[in-house]
């Protein structure tokens, strides 16, 4: 929790920094909301999840538009979340490699993994960090992590955009590693965000419902208890002389 006290309390210091310019619209945000199809922000090319049962969730504030997607056939789930920055001089603190990124999805946390070997796939966005593993009982499962669009001006070279989740095998279906690549190297990333959700005149709004759905809960098989993340942030352009690397 000290990482989200301390990035609203960053938020706050620099929303009040900027209201002066038109800043911060702390009337409209935040807003949490089930999204149509329409507003589709993650989509898959593959034949498989043509079909697939789907949730979508978006979540905006002042520093960051979320999109939080799942993905379910009869042979397996898939949850992602797209973060992009909003605005000029905000950058993402993405802070996640592979198995920690995977540790905060509820049905994964806590859970024995056999991993295997990271490669990079050739998305249309950019690259995607793929790994797989697997669990104790026996199902193929992969985790990856893409970051793009990094402020140059940011002196800890920092990303605007990430993208990261997870794709599993259901419980007795048998679905291989190189089909797993196969299905995310067919994601297709829409740079949509803000206000194309969230007209300017929109008063901030939670729909609870949406809301825990892309939380989930303890021992819930979807959701990350960590939605909606709080990767926004300002970017520094001063002394990056302790930065590191956040990336997955």
């Amino acid at each position: 929790m000290a990482r989200r006290a301390d990035s609203f309390f960053t938020r706050t210091l620099a929303c009040v920094a900027v209201l002066a310019l038109g800043g911060c619209l702390t009337a409209q945000y935040p807003v949490t909301k089930r999204a149509p199809g329409a507003e589709a922000l993650i989509t898959f090319e593959d034949a498989a999840l043509r079909n697939a049962k789907v949730v979508r969730i978006h979540h905006l504030d002042a520093f960051e538009h979320v999109a939080y997607a799942r993905f379910e056939t009869d042979r397996l789930t898939l949850e992602a979340v797209y973060d992009t920055a909003l605005g000029e001089g905000l950058a993402l603190q993405y802070d996640y490699w592979m198995s920690r990124m995977a540790d905060t999805w509820n049905a994964l946390r806590g859970r024995e993994k056999a991993w295997g070997a990271k490669v990079t796939l050739a998305a249309r966005h950019s690259g995607v960090d793929f790994q797989p593993f697997r669990l104790a009982d026996g199902r193929q499962c992969a985790g990856f992590n893409s970051e793009w669009d990094f402020d140059v001006r940011d002196s800890f070279g920092r990303p605007t955009r990430v993208f990261f989740g997870y794709v599993c095998a259901k419980p007795g279906a048998t679905v291989s590693e190189r089909r797993l690549a196969e299905i995310l190297a067919g994601v297709r990333i829409d740079p949509r965000a803000g206000e194309t959700y969230v007209p300017v005149r929109t008063q901030r709004s939670v729909d609870q419902i949406a809301f825990n759905t892309a939380v989930g809960a303890d021992g819930s098989a979807t959701g990350n208890q960590e939605f909606p993340f709080n990767f926004g942030t300002t970017i520094d352009e001063n002394d990056g002389d302790d930065g590191g690397d956040y990336s997955g």
